[in-house]
């Protein structure tokens, strides 16, 4: 997302809750052919993870990863897009 990846240097906060909300979005949706997109958004979260302040408000990353992982761990099709474990 252009949005977002404009934010991301200068402000990785807003670009995260960009990210953030579009991944929500594709999978309580369960819109399967933008799964990609959200691999890829999930993708640049775990790079900019470390460029979050503990004071920003926002959940660190690892939570936000876990609780994806328990809403939509079943999203089989989503996960084996992901390099990595869940």
């Amino acid at each position: 997302m252009p949005a977002a990846e404009a934010l991301e240097e200068a402000h990785p906060e807003a670009a995260t809750v960009l990210y953030r909300a579009l991944i929500d979005d594709i999978l309580s949706r369960a819109r399967s052919p933008a799964y990609g997109h959200a691999a890829r958004y999930l993708t640049r979260l775990d790079s900019m993870a470390e460029q979050i302040k503990p004071s920003s408000g926002l959940s660190d990353h690892a939570h936000y990863r876990a609780a994806l992982s328990k809403v939509h761990g079943r999203k089989a099709a989503f996960w084996s897009l992901m390099k990595g474990p869940s």
